[in-house]
């Protein structure tokens, strides 16, 4: 508890004062309590009779807090988001032992707001599932997206799973192709169903559904498209998609790129544009798309890798912004010497943006996690990497509620090194940047000012009445 403390005599007038500055100090206590976690202030604590003088001034990117799930071996989670209640959702795949058979099942972990797990849920059959995104939908409960082989047919399936708000399936959807078929980026339509992106035979493949599931239209993007990896909705209710394509230039070499299309909202490409770094030197150059979000002015932040310019076998993060019509404004690369390959990217809550995945330009033959933070014209602010062992990545981020960034990777103990060995997930919260006030709080405005103010001011006209 925090408390304030004055030592007067007792039925000292100095006393009366206090009564009435109460009314201020409550409030500048309350402004303390707030603002000091942003910007930094000195403030006196009390527990169990000691005294203590702490200055809180946490750096952005400091780790505020970090979990580690080891549930079996090689587990791995892919998407997180925060929840209704202030917890975290995150969507992974689980491998493990039954009965002397080794299975693997999709995975629903619900935590608090500190990480700590508060239940989890499987879902699959005989076959091997995959959940790759998370979303909670506006029933409380949660849908995700995967694949899955429990088929007839022992082929890769796209994979809708629909639960309650304590994690019991409901329902859930297969979509069958020809032979590999995942679905990775998930939303809910604002008409209650949802839309669906991955990959379809190596084609970018996308489906709208109803609220149950239920086909309404597909699309499958031939001819260069690779894999769509995250779907929006626009603000003209139809739909961005980000992800690969793969181009035959005029000349018959071949890159990949990062490609963007639009769809209108019955599922018609309305227009498609494709971003490359024209870097050469590598037989095949590529560049991927992971992530999109619309602007204001109706255009796109777009999140990606792309080509080191300094190092053609290696990678650099890759943010670009475009007009509404999909044409490149401007791009910003963040990377080293090595790899840095990105996984996901978010807007902030001041404007700005988060990126994070990897790097492999601070160790030999090993990873860590890499989270870089700009301002909202892509200029780097700062960056910082996490790591412990061998071999960390991070999948997923998201912004909580109070402006800290939540990262999801998975981190490699000493005794299963690499990034094929036995991983566990990891789960670590850092220091974010929420919205700056544009003003102190005022403390006239404070509810408790004119009670506080009245109270004391009617202690003093009495005690002086008495004392006369």
């Amino acid at each position: 508890m925090w408390r304030r403390f004055l030592f007067i005599p007792r039925n000292n007038i100095f006393l009366l004062i206090l009564l009435i500055l109460s009314g201020i100090y409550s409030p500048l206590l309350h402004a303390q309590r707030i603002y000091g976690t942003i910007y930094g202030f000195t403030i006196f604590s009390s527990s169990g009779g000691t005294f203590s003088r702490s200055t809180i001034n946490i750096t952005e990117g400091e780790i505020l807090w970090e979990q580690i799930f080891d549930f079996e071996i090689n587990d791995w989670a892919f998407s997180i988001i925060e929840t209704s209640d202030n917890g975290l959702a995150i969507a992974a795949k689980i491998y493990y032992e039954e009965e002397g058979m080794w299975d693997q099942d999709g995975l629903l972990i619900k935590t608090d707001n500190l990480g700590e797990v508060q239940w989890t849920q499987t879902y699959g059959g005989e076959g091997v599932e995959y959940a790759y995104d998370v979303i909670q939908t506006v029933d409380g409960g949660f849908a995700m997206t995967g694949s899955t082989t429990t088929n007839s047919t022992g082929r890769t399936d796209g994979w809708l799973v629909k639960t309650s708000p304590q994690g019991k399936e409901e329902w859930s959807q297969q979509y069958a192709g020809t032979s590999y078929d995942k679905l990775k980026g998930l939303i809910q339509t604002r008409e209650g169903g949802y839309a669906l992106a991955g990959e379809k035979s190596d084609s970018a493949w996308i489906i709208k559904t109803d609220t149950l599931g239920n086909e309404e239209w597909v699309l499958r993007l031939g001819s260069g498209s690779k894999e769509a990896q995250e779907i929006i909705q626009t603000m003209d209710g139809g739909y961005g998609v980000v992800g690969s394509c793969v181009i035959i230039s005029h000349n018959f070499q071949v890159h990949q790129d990062l490609c963007l299309i639009k769809l209108a909202k019955n599922g018609s490409i309305e227009w498609n544009r494709t971003y490359n770094s024209m870097i050469w030197q590598s037989r095949f150059p590529a560049d991927y798309g992971y992530s999109v979000t619309q602007t204001a002015d109706g255009g796109f932040f777009l999140f990606g890798d792309t080509h080191n310019l300094q190092n053609s076998t290696g990678y650099d993060f890759w943010l670009v912004k475009t007009d509404a019509a999909g044409v490149p404004l401007w791009n910003r690369t963040y990377g080293e010497k090595g790899t840095e390959s990105l996984n996901a990217g978010i807007q902030t809550m001041d404007g700005g943006f988060a990126l994070t995945g990897y790097t492999d330009s601070f160790g030999v033959e090993h990873s860590d996690i890499y989270l870089v933070k700009t301002d909202a014209q892509g200029v780097l602010e700062w960056n910082r990497t996490y790591g412990a062992f061998d071999w960390e990545e991070a999948f997923s981020l998201v912004q909580t509620s109070d402006s800290g960034l939540v990262i999801l990777g998975r981190s490699s103990p000493p005794s299963a090194p690499g990034p094929e060995g036995n991983t566990n997930i990891w789960l670590l919260k850092v220091k974010g940047r929420g919205v700056p006030p544009s003003a102190p709080p005022s403390l006239w405005n404070h509810p408790f000012f004119p009670v506080t103010l009245l109270i004391g001011c009617l202690t003093l006209f009495l005690l002086i009445k008495r004392k006369h």
